[in-house]
């Protein structure tokens, strides 16, 4: 296999996979699944429907696509081999799961150290929790630069600038890129409009940043009232 090759196929497949993920609401028309019961796929009495799946789930999933999607990209930015492409994925892959393991006790972590501050617990208790984070937090830092200290070590001095930025950018891009994607999907057909109670679009004649008026067939408030002209004396 050709350098490169390993890079292109794998942005070439994410992005298909991508594209998929983005078409798994039913289109506009189709009757709406019942509120009660388990949700199946006809024909399918074991896999339920996908827009079924929580919404972390399939951003957890597509988030992973657009890790592969990047890796790929920046493997073909610093020109790595198809065997060096490997050894990147594997070992960014590595990283991640390790940091993901240590960001969940890190949350549980400030869980408690919030919880025994709100039942003011002894300082004693406090500390213990507060160094355990601090420690888990050292870990994070270390992990990733023993990341970079792996990845970098064949590389030239523009190569390593280039795998600096894309770590340190990393998961803000992700986050992004899934961002845009879920306001592209809710602006498709047959989408959910938006939350009742949330932000709403400007109605005609309103300016924006008003909130639109009942649409239940109540009618508008009466405008305040004017005071009286005064009478001439």
């Amino acid at each position: 296999m050709h350098r490169h090759t390993l890079a292109a196929f794998l942005i070439g497949i994410s992005a298909v996979m991508l594209a998929a993920a983005g078409q798994e609401v039913p289109p506009a028309g189709n009757p709406p699944r019942p509120p009660d019961g388990p949700h199946v796929q006809p024909g399918k009495p074991d896999r339920p429907v996908r827009d079924s799946r929580p919404a972390q789930e399939r951003n957890r999933r597509n988030g992973k696509m657009l890790e592969q999607v990047m890796l790929a990209r920046l493997s073909k930015e610093l020109e790595l081999s198809d065997e060096q492409t490997v050894l990147l994925v594997r070992r960014f892959m590595d990283f991640r799961n390790r940091r993901g393991e240590l960001r969940k006790e890190r949350e549980q972590l400030m869980r408690a150290m919030q919880e025994a501050i709100e039942k003011n617990e002894p300082d004693a208790k406090v500390e213990e929790l507060l160094n355990r984070i601090r420690g888990l937090h050292e870990q994070t830092v270390n992990l990733m630069r023993t990341l970079y200290e792996e990845l970098s070590k064949d590389l030239n001095i523009r190569q390593r600038a280039k795998l600096f930025l894309f770590l340190e950018r990393f998961d803000a891009e992700v986050q992004q890129m899934l961002k845009r994607a879920a306001d592209r999907l809710g602006n498709q057909p047959g989408r959910p409009g938006p939350v009742p109670g949330g932000p709403h679009p400007p109605a005609p004649g309103f300016p924006a940043g008003q909130p639109v008026p009942p649409q239940g067939g109540f009618p508008p408030p009466p405008p305040p009232p004017q005071p009286e002209p005064e009478m001439p004396r």
